[in-house]
């Protein structure tokens, strides 16, 4: 259980609509989330109770996040973990990388000064990738160094619940791709997407377009969902040290050994202009570590703006949910390592053999 959601917000709430919420400063709240635990603990001994679930990002400008890192985030998880660090798992955060200023009511002027209207380019710059894992890693540390599990419990690409034509596009699922990435190769120990089941424009993985659909409990993938399925191939895989040289060209990419040895690659071009020829080397052992033809499963959706087209390994998710990969393809391993292409705003997992 939580305590609070995102209670550093709460001096907030006449900007951003949150509703009649009292104030709260980090002494103040963790003074009445004392009071919750021990009536928890009375009520249910032996349920966890973690958080403190601040709020952080939201902003897309690195001068506005800095300030508001300084002011609202650090002092708060230092003052948590100094009340709860003891009694907790896990240092519960939420972060957002842009907010839909519109929804928040901000002027054109304010908007600007906290970096604008997010764009799919955006979502897919290196800048945002540089931004989201300066904070990532400062919160993993801040976690580690207070001997708890980093864990983004509530996270997602823009705050205010998206932005249509962008959060729902395929460069937001080849975001989706990058930010998962990134978590884990940083040691967050969890990461929870949130999701808006009921509005198909937002940023979920999977909704329900209409009220019919809704009452018959069949949902539609959204593009995130093809790049939440992209990643769950490196699921139960143990993180490799990987190296990406990629010039100035926005490639991101994470590797896996599976309990059986096998290696399986994730390479996320977020370049929307340029298809990059892709060289896998997989270094140590007999040969530099390939052994064998590797298979790939590439995550394909047309232009970054596309809402509609995505696919991976070649399939679509059935009506009923299901999910059955269409094949993949075979690269033999050459001088150098495997050799592939990578169209322009795709991803591709590359499975080697032990």
């Amino acid at each position: 259980m939580q305590i609070g959601n995102e209670p550093n917000f709460y001096l907030l709430t006449p900007l951003t609509g949150g509703g009649d919420r009292t104030p709260y400063l980090p002494g103040s709240y963790a003074d009445d989330a004392h009071t919750y635990r021990e009536a928890i603990a009375a009520a249910a001994p032996g349920v966890a109770v973690e958080g403190p679930d601040t709020a952080a990002g939201g902003t897309g400008s690195t001068l506005a996040e800095a300030a508001m890192r300084a002011t609202l985030v650090d002092p708060w998880l230092d003052s948590y973990i100094d009340r709860f660090g003891a009694e907790s798992r896990s240092l519960n955060q939420h972060y957002y990388p842009f907010v839909n200023t519109e929804r928040l009511g901000l002027s054109d002027g304010s908007s600007a000064l906290v970096g604008g209207q997010p764009t799919v380019d955006a979502l897919m710059s290196r800048d945002t990738s540089n931004r989201q894992t300066a904070f990532i890693r400062d919160l993993v540390a801040t976690a580690e160094r207070a001997g708890l599990q980093p864990r983004l419990s509530e996270t997602n690409s823009v705050a205010k619940e998206g932005l249509p034509g962008v959060t729902n596009s395929f460069g937001g699922a080849l975001w989706t791709v990058d930010y998962l990435m990134t978590a884990a190769r940083e040691g967050v120990t969890g990461v929870n997407l949130h999701l808006q089941p009921n509005d198909c424009e937002s940023y979920p993985v999977f909704c329900f377009p209409d009220d019919a659909a809704r009452r018959s409990g069949l949902a539609r993938p959204n593009p995130n969902y093809y790049g939440a399925l992209a990643v769950a191939e490196l699921v139960g895989g143990r993180i490799l040290p990987t190296t990406v040289d990629s010039g100035d060209r926005h490639v991101s990419a994470l590797a896996v050994r599976l309990p059986d040895g096998t290696i399986r690659v994730l390479v996320d071009n977020l370049d929307r202009d340029a298809d990059v020829a892709l060289t896998v080397a997989i270094n140590g052992g007999p040969g530099e570590g390939a052994s064998g033809p590797a298979h790939v499963q590439r995550l394909t959706g047309g232009a970054p703006e596309a809402i509609d087209g995505t696919t991976f390994a070649g399939a679509e998710v059935a009506a009923d949910g299901t999910f059955t990969p269409a094949g993949s393809e075979s690269v033999p391993v050459g001088v150098g390592g495997y050799r592939l292409d990578a169209g322009a705003a795709s991803a591709v997992v590359l499975t080697a053999p032990a």
